[in-house]
């Protein structure tokens, strides 16, 4: 259902409707209007859903507040896969969040958080749940406003955590250093 001009209000009954349907894998919801409130809407779903294996909301206008009821919802979430929320408004209250369901997720392989509004705190936050997780394998950061700190933060993350295989880092602020001190954390890994 990309690119269909849905709504808050769609999307809060596209929830309603998976709440009752559990059947559904996979949820395309991309290029649309959804905001915080059917962010919100999709973390309720998150949480009772228990077969949803990806959610891909990229190119919408989820912001820290969706991306935080996200955030708790993958927390306890143990089917979910892929998750796409590149291209929105999420800056650093929201990927903190997202950080902090990684530190205790086992599930999910791919995380896209690109074109988005995260800074250095957002990234540490991101960067210091990636220590202890042991099942993402794909995150994208590309395109934010991560400096160095962020950047320190994720290339420490690469080096402790052995599963990540890909980390799209390029567009942000960050000293061309600390681009290559991402990338040669990485280097060997790639399958």
């Amino acid at each position: 259902m990309g690119g269909c001009q849905i709504t808050d209000l769609g999307c809060k009954a596209i929830g309603d409707a998976l709440l009752a349907n559990t059947a559904l894998k996979e949820l395309w919801l991309f290029n649309n209007e959804i905001g915080d409130v059917g962010g919100e809407a999709l973390g309720d779903v998150l949480r009772k859903h228990a077969s949803l294996a990806t959610l891909c909301l990229n190119e919408n206008r989820v912001g820290d507040v969706g991306a935080r009821a996200i955030g708790e919802a993958l927390r306890a979430s143990t089917s979910l896969v892929e998750l796409g929320l590149g291209r929105n408004q999420i800056g650093d209250v929201g990927a903190a969040a997202i950080g902090e369901a990684l530190a205790s997720n086992s599930s999910l392989i791919a995380l896209s958080l690109n074109h988005n509004q995260i800074c250095d705190i957002g990234a540490a936050s991101v960067g210091d749940a990636l220590r202890n997780n042991a099942s993402l394998k794909i995150l994208r950061l590309r395109n934010n406003a991560i400096g160095d700190v962020g950047a320190e933060a994720v290339r420490t993350a690469i080096a402790r955590n052995t599963t990540l295989r890909i980390v799209n880092f390029e567009e942000n602020p960050a000293s061309p250093a600390f681009h290559a001190g991402i990338k040669a954390a990485l280097e060997g890994r790639r399958q």
